[in-house]
């Protein structure tokens, strides 16, 4: 294990992982970004089960790292995956901060060149469906005026068996995450379906942006398959219904959402909720593999009636 000392006590717990940002190596006084796996699945894999698992996930944490670095993308070359009795280290040197901070305190023209370095880091994944990735500018970092991809967990390759990856568990073939995540994070549309609705959190121009940096960086084929998608989306439907006051229309859009809808309840909760009730929809839908089929399906089930209130609320 490298040598670190800590610098300040930044430390936040994500779904999969502890991070503990802040840290620098003793020698160079440069950003290291350090995730501790193994937390996270203590209620759920004990003994043999817990020890294959964390051997799974550190063999493919390492590998899913290569192959984006082996297809173009931009990772740091300063990092390593250890595995310890209890968990799965994995350490990043030259983290650097991450894009989704940047953005809520840069100016207008720092965000759209920050837009568009992840766009142009990431193509070359567009072009290949045997390799996914999550494009949420958190997932990015800058150091020394380098943008980097930092996010090997859950690893997103499809496997020699011919598996695609997508998540912690695996879902089982019958599951029908597996289908859902695999077009989330494997087919362009729907990659870019995920920055655009995390850009659109922030500010409707960074909206725009997105589409400016699309309309550079992308062929004119993959322009159109991309804005097409994005402008059919149930979002942008709802937000042209919620301007002329057609409440029912709205509510049976939602109503007809599904198991695999997560993400337009989560973007129809933007034009009818509050910011709290937003982070719980969120919650609700959340994508804990662990937890059973049944279990996320009532929680897609809760997030619709809460939505629809707001709906009647707010176009009352």
């Amino acid at each position: 294990m490298p040598d670190f000392q800590q610098n300040g006590d930044d430390i936040t717990v994500s779904k999969y992982c502890q991070i503990l940002r802040g840290y620098r190596s003793g020698k160079n006084d440069v950003p290291v970004l350090i995730k501790m796996v193994g937390g996270e699945i203590d209620p759920y894999l004990t003994g043999p089960e817990r020890v294959s698992t964390l051997d799974a996930l550190c063999h493919q944490m390492g590998r899913y790292h290569r192959i984006l670095g082996d297809n173009g993308v931009n990772v740091s070359d300063n990092h390593t995956v250890h595995r310890t009795r209890d968990s799965v280290l994995e350490v990043t040197i030259d983290g650097g901060p991450n894009i989704h901070t940047l953005l809520k305190e840069c100016t207008r023209s720092e965000a759209a060149g920050y837009i568009k370095e992840i766009l142009k880091s990431t193509l070359p994944i567009l072009e290949n469906p045997d390799i996914g990735i999550d494009l949420h500018p958190g997932n990015f970092v800058i150091y020394r005026d380098n943008m980097r991809f930092i996010d090997f967990l859950p690893a997103r390759y499809r496997t020699r068996d011919d598996v695609p990856l997508v998540g912690i568990p695996q879902p089982s073939p019958r599951d029908p995450m597996l289908d859902y995540l695999y077009q989330r994070y494997y087919q362009p549309e729907r990659i870019m379906r995920r920055l655009w609705f995390t850009l659109s959190l922030f500010e409707q121009d960074y909206e725009k942006l997105f589409f400016r940096a699309l309309a550079k960086v992308l062929t004119k084929k993959q322009y159109d398959l991309i804005t097409s998608f994005i402008n059919e989306l149930p979002f942008n439907r709802m937000r042209e219904l919620k301007k002329k006051g057609r409440t029912q229309e709205i509510l049976n859009i939602i109503d007809e959402f599904g198991y695999q809808d997560i993400d337009d309840i989560r973007e129809s909760s933007t034009l009818f909720c509050k910011p709290i009730t937003r982070s719980w929809i969120f919650r609700l839908t959340g994508i804990d593999l662990f937890k059973p089929e049944a279990d996320r399906a009532q929680g897609i089930i809760d997030a619709k009636a809460i939505i629809m209130k707001a709906v009647e609320d707010t176009m009352a």
